[in-house]
């Protein structure tokens, strides 16, 4: 199984354990949900979920002082969730929709605020900014009329690839084709409803 195929794995099955609605759950959420915005090593509340089961090669417990761009990945996507998740009794971890594709169909999809903050998530310099202005984007996501949830354990895998130079590029231009595309379908389809 490669690197991103864990990470995959590692977030859907805590995002499953997360949406079981027990005590643990709802506790374990708000604690995640308190570091969004925060680095990994400043956030202690995190570590369980994060390093709990996770295998060696992901989370290297010898000789790697500074967290992994795979845990910055799962940790970064979880609580993310977590902040997607507060106050919605649906999971807002939609199986195959892309955070891009979400973000496409909020509103009109079309208004320059919600252009501008993706254009400006997709150009961040470096993971802690693009976690920023992801939370910015989730938060809006959260508060739509009808919540719109999208695939997090894809949102880890491009967020681990977002770490890396050559393929920073790949996971700027996927964004932007299901963010446009959709887009694009939306726009036809009202036109065709005002025909």
């Amino acid at each position: 199984m490669s690197k991103k195929e864990q990470i995959k794995s590692i977030v859907s099955s805590r995002i499953g354990l997360l949406q079981c609605g027990s005590p643990w759950a709802s506790a374990e959420i708000a604690r995640l949900r308190r570091c969004a915005g925060k680095r990994l090593e400043e956030s202690p509340d995190a570590w369980e979920s994060l390093f709990s089961g996770v295998p060696e090669e992901i989370s290297p417990s010898k000789g790697v002082l500074a967290p992994t761009t795979a845990e910055n990945a799962i940790f970064i996507a979880l609580t993310l969730y977590a902040v997607h998740q507060q106050g919605i009794s649906s999971s807002m971890n939609q199986y195959g929709r892309s955070f891009s594709t979400a973000v496409s169909m909020l509103g009109d999809g079309g208004s320059d605020n919600i252009r501008n903050r993706f254009n400006t998530a997709l150009t961040s310099q470096d993971v802690v900014e693009l976690s920023n202005h992801l939370r910015s984007l989730v938060k809006m996501l959260r508060s739509n009329e009808v919540p719109l949830g999208f695939d997090y354990a894809d949102l880890a895998a491009d967020i681990y690839d977002y770490q890396y130079e050559d393929s920073k590029f790949r996971v700027q231009m996927r964004w932007a084709k299901d963010y446009y595309r959709s887009n694009n379908l939306d726009v036809e389809a009202k036109k065709g409803e005002k025909e």
